[in-house]
């Protein structure tokens, strides 16, 4: 095995498939590279590592900033306690480490052998649907998905009711509007009651990330939130040039993981701060 030092932007350009749903997968990760559209840009004094193997296949990403580090993890790829000693010893500093989920036990306790500590950040798992896995269910005929071209106070309702619900955050209105602003919104409509919302963020390459899904609790158990997902990404794969999706499931929502399944999402990797 031996570490290469590349020039972050060639990540996504020249190193396989598998790396752009892990990396997309923590904004920390898209933020310190500087890899995906606007608004985010490269930092001039962070770089990116990734150890190889013999036979020329990439096991590990590792992205060094100022402040933090970022870790991405091929799902083949298994340590032993000692070599992941030796990577927090190279790379020191504060932690979001991405890898397969039967590989988080043996991360996190070799942080914290060396001292790191958890930081109560969300667990989350990453998901990605591709178009001939994604579910088929027509929309019935008295709903409809449209874009939210302008923000409303009932908009603003959902998306400070997804940041309570999901990230254990109580925003106010105002933050709610900036949130509308940097995202493409969508909405399921039922004639003019808003019934479930859903935003795309980031892009790369040949991907979206969606997110902000949301329906309130006196319409759950109706489906809205998976027709909303599922004819989003439908409009999504419009685009001959988009053929992925992602999008994040809090680790301790039964709910939404099963969601995500059953509308033909696969997960990726899950993710954890230190």
């Amino acid at each position: 095995m031996h570490w290469q030092n590349i020039p972050a932007t060639t990540l996504l350009r020249d190193y396989g498939a598998w790396i752009m749903p892990r990396l997309v997968s923590n904004n920390r990760i898209i933020g310190l590279l500087g890899l995906a559209d606007s608004p985010y840009q490269p930092l001039p004094d962070a770089h990116a590592w990734i150890l190889r193997h013999t036979d020329g296949r990439i096991l590990q990403i590792i992205a060094q900033g100022p402040k933090e580090i970022a870790l991405v993890n091929h799902p083949d790829f298994c340590l032993d306690d000692a070599q992941v000693a030796a990577i927090c010893r190279r790379f020191p500093g504060s932690w979001v480490l991405i890898c397969h989920e039967d590989q988080c036990e043996k991360w996190e306790t070799a942080a914290r052998v060396q001292g790191f500590k958890d930081v109560p950040l969300l667990a989350t798992r990453l998901y990605q649907v591709v178009p001939d896995k994604l579910r088929i269910k027509p929309m019935p005929s008295s709903l409809r998905l449209e874009a939210l071209q302008r923000y409303a106070p009932q908009i603003g309702r959902f998306i400070q009711g997804f940041m309570l619900d999901v990230l254990q955050q109580k925003i106010d209105e105002d933050e709610a509007r900036q949130r509308f602003i940097k995202r493409e919104f969508f909405g399921l409509f039922q004639g003019d009651q808003l019934l479930s919302i859903a935003a795309l963020t980031h892009r790369l390459m040949n991907g979206r990330c969606l997110s902000y899904v949301y329906t309130p609790p006196k319409h759950r158990g109706q489906d809205y939130a998976g027709l909303t997902v599922e004819h989003l990404c439908r409009r999504i794969f419009q685009n001959p040039e988009m053929n992925l999706i992602f999008l994040y499931a809090d680790e301790s929502n039964p709910c939404s993981n099963r969601l995500y399944q059953k509308l033909g999402f696969e997960m990726v990797c899950v993710s954890r701060t230190f």
